[in-house]
């Protein structure tokens, strides 16, 4: 006989998405579904990001070319915060102008452009003009504040994303906090300025262009070339704080992971100002054969933290691009935080590859090496 019996039907791997994560935290499924619903643009948000500014973003990213990928809540000191990369936002304060304020972060980022993960040229001298002529016509009359927020911060980032929030708010009807000012001239110059060089309904293209999506890292099918998962964002960013990263990170389809470091205003190099692109060659391929396709993503992570960048804060970096990649390789086999022995051979041999490849004897060169020391 028969032991069959009707069930309604449930999406095993969004059923899967809520007990790995929001089950533990107490949402119910109800509301986790609700929730997984409003999503139609492929961002990603955490069940206890508030409804209204889900919805809020939901709009917007219709609206704008973004590259937020998730939003999650637990900011720290802070409404909000967006990573460099424009992919990840963060909200502690559940007011609509938290989500406003840091969806333009998602937009533009002007270390971003810095370090070429964006090119934002062209827009972010639009924003600088727009300040200037701003902050000379308001001088001292605090009545024509964009906002208190705004007037106390130095950062172009921040005046851009204060302004968006001011003149959208006015636009969408959302009410307004009491810091923010009621003269909306020039948030509606910056409001024009990103509708300008980011709206989806612009005809034009835009010329201050985010690194293309069309174009992907080509390994030659020696890594891995398909687009990273948050989880494995999340692994890469764990696996290189691992080996004493303290700098901030990006994410790219077009980019090789790499790091890029910059002197402070004093010329000085710390940990902090630094910038780590995360490329889809960060983990290895499925069928490696050389030790190059098989370094795991804790060996890419050793690689570039400690190979790379540590060798720069020291003014241990080599001018060679050759030898510099054999000291990465080297160092990071060395000094690597918790590789296995297997991950430190694949390290060295990698180093060896690579100066076969070149013709170039390991005797002849290891001398100019900075291997010695961490």
């Amino acid at each position: 006989s028969c032991h069959c019996c009707t069930a309604p039907y449930v999406d095993e791997a969004k059923w899967q998405r809520w007990l790995d994560g929001p089950a533990q935290e107490g949402v119910s499924w109800a509301e986790f579904e609700e929730g997984e619903e409003t999503q139609v643009s492929g961002i990603e948000y955490d069940p206890r990001v508030s409804k209204d500014q889900a919805n809020l973003i939901e709009s917007l990213a219709s609206e704008y070319r973004t590259r937020l990928q998730e939003v999650t809540i637990g900011a720290r000191n802070a409404a909000g915060d967006v990573d460099i990369s424009g992919a990840r936002m963060r909200l502690s304060d559940k007011h609509e102008y938290a989500a406003l304020h840091e969806f333009a972060h998602t937009l533009a980022n002007s270390s971003a452009d810095k370090f070429g993960l964006t090119n934002d040229l062209e827009f972010w001298k639009e924003i600088k003009k727009i300040r200037r002529q701003y902050m000379k016509d308001v001088e001292g009359d605090t009545s024509r504040w964009i906002s208190t927020y705004e007037h106390s911060n130095r950062s172009i980032d921040e005046f851009m994303a204060e302004a968006f929030a001011h003149a959208k708010m006015r636009q969408l009807g959302i009410p307004i906090p009491d810091k923010y000012g009621s003269d909306f001239t020039y948030s509606q110059k910056v409001l024009d300025a990103v509708d300008k060089y980011f709206g989806k309904l612009n005809t034009n293209e835009r010329k201050s262009a985010i690194i293309s999506t069309e174009r992907y890292v080509n390994t030659g099918g020696h890594r891995n070339e398909v687009s990273l998962t948050i989880e494995q964002r999340t692994a890469a960013e764990n696996a290189a704080k691992r080996q004493g990263y303290e700098g901030s990170f990006g994410y790219s389809d077009n980019q090789n992971t790499s790091v890029a470091g910059y002197p402070n205003e004093d010329g000085t190099r710390s940990r902090e100002s630094s910038l780590l692109i995360i490329g889809t060659d960060a983990f290895p391929s499925e069928n490696g054969t050389t030790a190059n396709e098989k370094l795991t993503l804790d060996c890419c992570m050793a690689h570039e933290v400690v190979g790379h960048h540590e060798a720069w804060l020291k003014h241990q970096d080599q001018s060679d691009p050759l030898l510099e990649e054999v000291q990465a390789s080297l160092r990071a086999s060395k000094f690597g935080v918790g590789l296995t022995d297997y991950e430190r051979q694949l390290l060295r041999e990698d180093a060896m590859d690579r100066l076969r490849k070149a013709g170039v004897d390991f005797e002849e060169i290891k001398d100019k090496l900075n291997i010695a020391e961490r």
